[in-house]
């Protein structure tokens, strides 16, 4: 297995963004997505989240599967991306920090 430079491990970080509202061969032609001559992906790489509460749910790209090529043969790469600047991302995030911080607050037990 040959190591990833941290500066390819940067830039396909940067671009799996791109798959949020672009099918993965799209964004590959439009942005790129960091991983050309080194990893492939095909139509069904790309998979998808959903965010939002109820009746604000949103589904948008999260990230791809791509298959190994030369040096890499036999590796599998999984991109995944963050939130991005969105009200369904927003309201996401927001329930998480409160489910966490209620769960931490209320200890192993639970609230009793």
């Amino acid at each position: 297995m040959t190591t990833l430079t941290p500066k390819r491990v940067a830039n396909i970080a940067k671009h799996v963004y791109s798959i949020r509202e672009n099918d993965i061969i799209r964004a590959q032609k439009i942005s790129g997505l960091g991983i050309e001559d080194i990893f492939e992906v095909s139509s069904g790489s790309r998979f998808e989240g959903t965010t939002g509460p109820l009746i604000l749910k949103a589904k948008s790209g999260f990230g791809y599967v791509a298959k190994g090529t030369g040096q890499h043969q036999g590796e599998e790469l999984i991109a995944v991306r963050g939130t991005a600047a969105t009200a369904q991302d927003w309201i996401t995030d927001a329930n998480i920090g409160l489910t966490a911080r209620t769960r931490w607050l209320a200890g192993p037990r639970g609230l009793q």
